[in-house]
C-alpha cells in the first residue's frame, strides 16, 4: 500500500500495456461468414467469366460451414482434418472433366461440373455432398443433409443467386428421356385393381395359418423323440407350410409375428405332456432374425417367459434362418438367449454346412438339415462333418420306411416326414 502511494506520488506509475486492435471480424462468426461470402462471389464472378454459358446449370458451392458451426469452439482441433478429408473425398469423385477451387481455405469449395447432361449435373453435385458429409461425419444424414446450393448468373442484371439441392434434384438426375416419350404407365392404367381379394396379402395369409404338431422320431429305435410345431396354411391346402409362404416377403415383423404364434401354439400342448407326465419335448421354430432385432427379441422373451419354469423342459427351439459367416460370440450369444427358457436348441442349417468344428462349443442340442432327406453324396458329407463333432443329428422329407432306415444308416439321429405321421 505505502509503496504504492510513493509510486504515485513521486510519478513513477508505468503507463498501461498497449493493447493491439483485434482483427477485424475475429470473435464474430456472422461476420466472418460475410467476409467469407465475399470471396466466394469474387471467386464465382471470375469462374464465370471464363464462359458464362458453359457454367450454365454446372456450377454448385458446396460448404463445410455447417460442420464448424455445429462444433464451435473445438473445430480448430478438428478443422484440418475435416477439410483435409473433405478435399480427399472431393477429388475422389470428380471427374477429369470437373473443376474444383477450393475457398475461404478450404470451408468452401466451387464445383463445376462439367462432364454428362446438364440435367444431370444437380444430382450429381448431390451426391458429391453426401459423400463429402460421410467422409467428414462418419454419418449417413441422408437427403436431408445436403447442404450444396446451385449457382444462378443473370447476365443481364450481372447479378447472382443460390438455390439450395433438394431429393427433387436427383430423381430429376436419374429420370430417363426417350425420343418417343413412350408413356408405359398407361399400359397399366387399364389393369382392373379394384378387386382386392384378387391376391391374398401377406396379413391374410398369416391369418389362415396354424400350428399343428407332428411326430419327430428316433430312427435306431422307432420310438417317439418329440413333437414338432409345423406351420400349415388352410388357404394353400395342407402340404402348404407357413414358413414357406411368408419366405419371400421382406418383413421381418410377418416373420417375427409367425414365431410368436407358434411359442402361443404351443401352450396347450405342453399343458397335456405335463399333465400326461411325458417325457417328449416340443420342437419350436424361432427365426434368427427375431431374437437378433432388440424389439422382436424382447417381444419373444416377454412371451416365453409366461410359461412357469419347470414346463420350460418341454421346450426345444428350432432357430431358423441363421445368416453365413456369422461370428461365433455373436452365434453364442443368440443360444444364450433361448437358453433360460427351454431345454435347448437346435440350429437348422443348409445342407452345404461343413464347419461344425465352429459350433461344437456352443451348445445347441443338435443340428437340423435345412432340406429334405436324400441319399446324395452332398448330403453324406453333410453328416460326416457333424458326426465328427459328435452333434446329433435330425433331417426332415422321410418319405416312407425305407427313407427312414437309409437316413438312419447315413447318420441320422432323428427324422420327421410322411412316413410318421399316418402311423
Amino acid at each position: 500500500m505505502f509503496s504504492f502511494l510513493r509510486n504515485l506520488f513521486t510519478g513513477k506509475m508505468q503507463a498501461p500495456p498497449i493493447v493491439a486492435p483485434a482483427k477485424q471480424g475475429a470473435g464474430n462468426a456472422k461476420l466472418q461468414r460475410l467476409q467469407e461470402l465475399d470471396e466466394i462471389d469474387a471467386a464465382l464472378r471470375k469462374i464465370i467469366a471464363i464462359s458464362p454459358e458453359k457454367m450454365e446449370g454446372r456450377l454448385f458451392i458446396l460448404s463445410l460451414e455447417g460442420h464448424r458451426a455445429r462444433f464451435g469452439n473445438t473445430w480448430g482441433y478438428v478443422g484440418e482434418k475435416a477439410i483435409k478429408t473433405a478435399k480427399t473425398a472431393l477429388r475422389e469423385k470428380l471427374a477429369s472433366v470437373d473443376i474444383m477451387v477450393p475457398v475461404n481455405e478450404g470451408i468452401d469449395y466451387i464445383v463445376m461440373v462439367g462432364g454428362g447432361p446438364k440435367r444431370e449435373a444437380a444430382a450429381t453435385a448431390f451426391r458429391i455432398d453426401q459423400a463429402i458429409m460421410f467422409a467428414v461425419t462418419g454419418e449417413d444424414l441422408g437427403p436431408l443433409g445436403v447442404s450444396a446450393k446451385a449457382v444462378i448468373y443473370d447476365a443481364a442484371s450481372d447479378s447472382m443467386s443460390f438455390r439450395p439441392l433438394s431429393y427433387l434434384d436427383l430423381q430429376r438426375g436419374t429420370k430417363v428421356e426417350t425420343k418417343t416419350q413412350i408413356d408405359l404407365e398407361s399400359e397399366l392404367a387399364d389393369e382392373d385393381d379394384d378387386d382386392e381379394d384378387a391376391f391374398p396379402t401377406a396379413d391374410a395369409i398369416l391369418e389362415k395359418i396354424r400350428f399343428e404338431p407332428r411326430p419327430v422320431m428316433e430312427l435306431d429305435r422307432g420310438v417317439l423323440a418329440m413333437h414338432r410345431l409345423t406351420p400349415l396354411s388352410s388357404m394353400f391346402g395342407e402340404g402348404g407350410a407357413g414358413r414357406d409362404l411368408l419366405g419371400g416377403f421382406d418383413d421381418p415383423k410377418l416373420r417375427a409375428k409367425l414365431d410368436l404364434r407358434a411359442l402361443r401354439s404351443a401352450r396347450e400342448l405342453v399343458k397335456d405332456l405335463f399333465s400326461r407326465m411325458a417325457t417328449e419335448a416340443i420342437l419350436i421354430p424361432v427365426g434368427f432374425e427375431t431374437l437378433a432385432n432388440a424389439y422382436t427379441r424382447g417381444l419373444l422373451v416377454k412371451l416365453a417367459q409366461r410359461y412357469p419354469v419347470p414346463v420350460r423342459k418341454f421346450l426345444v427351439f428350432e432357430l431358423t434362418d441363421i445368416p453365413n459367416g456369422l461370428a461365433q460370440n455373436r452365434f453364442s450369444e443368440i443360444v444364450g438367449i433361448l437358453k433360460p427358457f427351454g431345454s435347448g436348441t437346435m440350429l437348422r442349417l443348409p445342407v452345404e454346412f461343413k464347419e461344425f468344428r465352429d459350433i461344437s462349443d456352443i451348445g445347441a442340442a443338435g443340428v437340423i438339415c435345412d432340406s429334405a432327406f436324400s441319399p446324395s453324396d452332398e448330403m453324406m458329407a453333410f453328416c460326416e462333418a457333424a458326426k465328427m463333432q459328435r452333434i446329433r443329428l435330425c433331417v426332415g422329407g422321410i418319405a416312407d420306411r425305407g427313407a427312414a432306415q437309409s437316413a438312419r444308416g447315413n447318420g441320422f439321429d432323428l427324422g420327421y416326414g410322411p412316413a410318421f405321421e399316418n402311423s
